[in-house]
């Protein structure tokens, strides 16, 4: 599952994207880009590529997202924190969903 969910973001993933594993069934994709809604649209993007994954027992996988953009000052601990509570807000209000921080 791990490998088909990578292969889907990384396919739909810009050039100016890097997605790496962040812990257990968890992906992090760091984007250089300011703007909200730009990357709300990408992340949408990947949780659509995502839901297109069909595993060989016909499950379907859904993904959801937590988005956060780089405040000035802010450590990545604290950027990485904010964008892991959005994950588990979006995981909180149904999954299979993008949620801001």
């Amino acid at each position: 599952v791990l490998k088909q969910v990578a292969g889907a973001l990384t396919r739909t993933a810009t050039d100016a994207t890097v997605i790496g594993r962040w812990g257990g069934e968890e992906f992090l994709v760091v984007v250089q880009v300011a703007d909200v809604a730009k990357v709300q649209a990408l992340a949408e993007l990947l949780r659509r590529a995502v839901a297109t994954v069909v595993l060989p027992d016909a499950r379907a996988v859904t993904a959801s997202f937590g988005v956060a953009i780089h405040r000035p000052g802010e450590t990545t601990s604290e950027l990485v924190g904010r964008a892991d509570n959005a994950l588990y807000d979006a995981k909180r209000s149904g999954r299979n969903q993008v949620a801001l921080a």
